[in-house]
This record gives structure tokens, C-alpha cells and sequence, in this order.
């Protein structure tokens, strides 16, 4: 069955509207020209052309009461964000609801070129560029370097400098008799540091140093062993791979040894041997001292008396840094430097890694291959020489890494 078309119903008058021109292009369900206004009320003057309304079944609904019977559209004049009502599609300004004549529309000037686009928009300051943040640190395993590596607000902990000094620096032991070492502080003993072992031409000169290993080294003795022989020592790091840390370890800690005739050494474990560690070397009867004084330089030491099984020798292993005392306690705890004894030409050959039962315990008091260790704690441990000391005997030294917990 076919379905009707609606018939247009004529719209009533709206007051205070102006006629608008019915524009086909723009709009729809209304006719064009005379005939549309004539179907929208005659003249066309004061119509109102809707759009259409369906009803729910598809179908066109019937217009609302009071229409004219026509579906109705809202075509009106279009009011900007301004308030100025806008042109028609047929281009006629529509005036004011009160019905007062619009103004006519404005011509564009074309000799007024329209404004950059962005030179109305208004301008956008930079932002203010955020304050620096504090750096956040990089934690890691903790190194020999006086940082706080692993990030728990302790530096050099858990031995982490041990293997640094086992494996790049020295210690140097020397001997001489008949007075015939340096002087003083001095630069060398004999060929060392130069070569790492060596004797004078006639012997009377004599040292060797550890191989950076962990190993002893040995150093045989000549003569009988008395008032006119001199013990000299001195600590020196290699500059690589890291010549702050060595520098730093050179002048911050330093080996002390110390000698007493007649079982007048310092018990075992003393805070001091004579005038050290306050002083770098010297004598306070009866006991007296010397060390590698923090500058990689020998000091001599002159013993007492004929040395034999009546003699006493001091080590200690001291750091000490009135600005880092940490890092000076946590070196200190991480080394440990054994001296050792060996009668009757029993000592072990040099390099070896242990000297009777060091390190694994040290011997400081019997045996004929005895030994003692300065423990980490910048304290004095007693060796107690051995018989008559002389041409068959040997002395042994080792730097070492020690564990720490």
C-alpha cells in the first residue's frame, strides 16, 4: 500500500521574526521560492519551516497543534559567541528579536591582510625549568677506595682493602752489621727498593721484601747477631691501578717493630713499644722502635746487646687518619703483616706461603720456626727470639689480606 505524502500545514505566525527565505541547499521538507512561501503561510512573512517529526512507527507524526499543519524545522537566524545574529542561508542579516532592522553586514577589506594566526593567540612562557635533584647514588660492591660503595653508611668494610695491599704493595725488611745501614730515614737499603732482594758485595747489607702474594719473605742473617747489627723497614704501594688509594696508604699507615734485651719487651697486645706508635722511631729505655713512618722511606733501628732467647721483637700494623677514622679502622682491620724466626737454617725458602705454622696460628713462643701477627688491631704482638742468633738463622715477613666479618 502506498504512503502518503504529508501535506504541508501552515505554520502560524511567530512574532518578532523577519520572512526567511527558504534555501534548498541548506534545507530540507520545504519548497522553494513563492511556492514555499506560499505554502508556508501565504506570503511567507512570519513563518517558521520545521523539520519533519516521526512518528514511532516510521511514519511521519501529525504536527503539532497550533502549527498550521506544517512538520517544522528550526532554520532560524544563528546567533554567535559574540551576540551578533548571524546571516541566513539566502545571505539576509535577520534583525533582532524585537523586530528593529538588523545593521547591514560587514564588508571584508581586502587590503586588510587578517592577522598571523598566532598573533592573537597569547604567548605561553617556558616553564621554570625544575631545581636540580639530588644525585642518586649507585650502589654496589663495596672497593678499597674510602666510598661508601654498597650503601650502608660504612666505607671500606667487610676487608675490602686487604686484597688491594696483598696484592700491590710492599713491605721491605733490611739488615745490616757493624752499623753499616743508613742513617736516618733513607730512600733505599742496600738494592732495595729498587730490586726486590739483594746483599751488599761483601754481605754486610742486606734485605728482601714480599712479592706482593701473600708469601714470606726470607732473610738470612750473617754473623753473630748483637748491639752493632741494624733493622730497617719500609712500606711502599705500586701507583697503579689506583694512585690515590696507594698514596692514601702509604701516609696513613705504616708497619712498627720494636726490640728489648733481656725479656724487658712490652707484654703482649700493648697499645705501645717504647716511644711508638706515637713516634715514627726512637729509644725509651728499655725498649725501642722503629716503623716505615708514612712516607715509604727506611728508618733504622740499633739492637741491644747480644740478641738470643732473652730478646723480644714488637710488630704492630697501625692506620690512622684524624679525618677518616673509619676508613683508617677498616684498612687497619684488613691486614695483617706476620714477622717469623727460623734457627738452624730451618726456615722455609722465600716466597713461601707459610712460615711454621703462620698464618693459620701463630707461634710467637717455641719452636725452633716461630712466628707472630699484629691481629688488625693496631696493637703490639711479641715474638720471643729463639737461641743464640746468628749466621744460621733466618727472618721471615709477610703482608697479607686478613678476613674480616
Amino acid at each position: 500500500m502506498p504512503i502518503a505524502t504529508p501535506t504541508p500545514i501552515a505554520a502560524p505566525p511567530l512574532r518578532g521574526l523577519r520572512p526567511v527565505a527558504c534555501s534548498a541547499a541548506l534545507l530540507f521538507g520545504c519548497a522553494g521560492g513563492d511556492a514555499g512561501r506560499a505554502a508556508a503561510g501565504g506570503d511567507g512573512s512570519d513563518a517558521l519551516i520545521g523539520r519533519s517529526i516521526t512518528s514511532p512507527g516510521g511514519g511521519p507524526e501529525a504536527p503539532p497543534e497550533g502549527t498550521g499543519g506544517v512538520p517544522w524545522r528550526d532554520v532560524g537566524p544563528s546567533i554567535g559567541d559574540d551576540g551578533a545574529r548571524r546571516p541566513t542561508a539566502d545571505g539576509e542579516v535577520p534583525g533582532p528579536i524585537d523586530g528593529t532592522p538588523a545593521p547591514p553586514a560587514p564588508e571584508a577589506d581586502a587590503a586588510s591582510p587578517l592577522p598571523a594566526a598566532d598573533a592573537a593567540a597569547p604567548a605561553v612562557p617556558e616553564p621554570e625549568p625544575e631545581p636540580d635533584a639530588a644525585p642518586v647514588p649507585v650502589c654496589g660492591v663495596e672497593t678499597c677506595n674510602g666510598q661508601d660503595d654498597d650503601c650502608d653508611g660504612t666505607v671500606d668494610e667487610h676487608g675490602a682493602c686487604g686484597p688491594y695491599v696483598e696484592a700491590h704493595c710492599r713491605l721491605f725488611l733490611g739488615w745490616a752489621d757493624e752499623r753499616r745501614g743508613p742513617a736516618g730515614r733513607s730512600p733505599a737499603w742496600g738494592p732495595c727498593p729498587a730490586a726486590d732482594a739483594g746483599r751488599s758485595p761483601d754481605g754486610e747489607v742486606r734485605c728482601a721484601s714480599t712479592r706482593r702474594t701473600g708469601g714470606f719473605l726470607m732473610l738470612d742473617l750473617d754473623g753473630d747477631v748483637n748491639g752493632d747489627d741494624q733493622l730497617g723497614v719500609a712500606f711502599q704501594c705500586d701507583p697503579a691501578p689506583d694512585a690515590a688509594v696507594s698514596a692514601w696508604l702509604e701516609t696513613h699507615c705504616a708497619l712498627f717493630l720494636g726490640h728489648a734485651d733481656d725479656g724487658n719487651g712490652a707484654p703482649e697486645g700493648s697499645a705501645d713499644w717504647g716511644p711508638c706508635p706515637a713516634s715514627t722511631d726512637g729509644v725509651r729505655a728499655p725498649r725501642r722502635c722503629t716503623s716505615t713512618g708514612f712516607d715509604r722511606q727506611f728508618r733504622t733501628m740499633n739492637l741491644s746487646g747480644n740478641v738470643d732467647d732473652n730478646d723480644d721483637v714488637g710488630v704492630a700494623f697501625v692506620c690512622r687518619a684524624p679525618d677518616a677514622p673509619e676508613r683508617a679502622a677498616a684498612v687497619q682491620a684488613a691486614v695483617e703483616v706476620f714477622f717469623g724466626q727460623a734457627d738452624e737454617n730451618r726456615a722455609p725458602p722465600d716466597g713461601s706461603p707459610t712460615w711454621g705454622t703462620c698464618p693459620g696460628a701463630v707461634q710467637p713462643n717455641q719452636g725452633e720456626i716461630r712466628c707472630a701477627g699484629t691481629a688488625g688491631d693496631g696493637r703490639f704482638h711479641r715474638l720471643r727470639m729463639e737461641g743464640d742468633v746468628d749466621g744460621n738463622d733466618a727472618l721471615g715477613l709477610a703482608l697479607r689480606a686478613r678476613r674480616v666479618p
